[in-house]
């Protein structure tokens, strides 16, 4: 078990993770949602924002941490502040 947490730790920063799927985004380690309309939706990460625009976007599933964005997904962009 040792050796697989080494190596998770290597391979992934823990800071934030965001996995981008056809039609589904994944977000690991947001802080806070922002906004949210069916075209546009604006998460605060831990050094940035990120903004995520779009046609039908929804919210799948969301805990404290992480989310599933489904949606017809144009662009996800980040905005230092």
């Amino acid at each position: 078990m040792k050796f697989y947490n080494a190596l998770s730790d290597f391979l992934y920063d823990k800071k934030y993770f965001i996995t981008i799927f056809d039609n589904k985004l994944h977000l690991f380690r947001y802080t806070q949602l922002n906004k949210l309309t069916s075209t546009e939706i604006i998460l605060k990460m831990p050094d940035f924002k990120l903004i995520i625009n779009g046609d039908a976007l929804l919210i799948c599933q969301m805990n404290k941490e992480e989310m599933l964005i489904q949606g017809n997904i144009y662009s996800v962009r980040k905005e230092y502040e």
